[in-house]
């Protein structure tokens, strides 16, 4: 493994990694929630132990930001 690929995925410890789904995405990636990707969705929903539909409300209510949404839904 990389340097750099080791870096990415110590970026994000406690979800696992970078998705696994391109292995050239950054450590800023992994700070971002997508939902234009089906792959992507399911990922984070995992990650998150969230519904689809908890996370969309989520990004919605509180923008795209990882952490963000996951304050949100610690709340809930």
């Amino acid at each position: 493994m990389s340097a750099l690929a080791a870096a990415e995925r110590a970026a994000t410890p406690m979800f696992g990694g970078i998705m696994p789904d391109d292995p050239k995405k950054t450590a800023e990636d992994a700070k971002v929630i997508s939902l234009e990707e089906p792959h992507e969705i399911q990922w984070w929903r995992k990650a998150l132990n969230a519904t689809e539909a908890e996370l969309r409300a989520a990004v919605h209510q509180v923008g795209h930001s990882v952490q963000a949404v996951r304050e949100y839904l610690a709340k809930k």
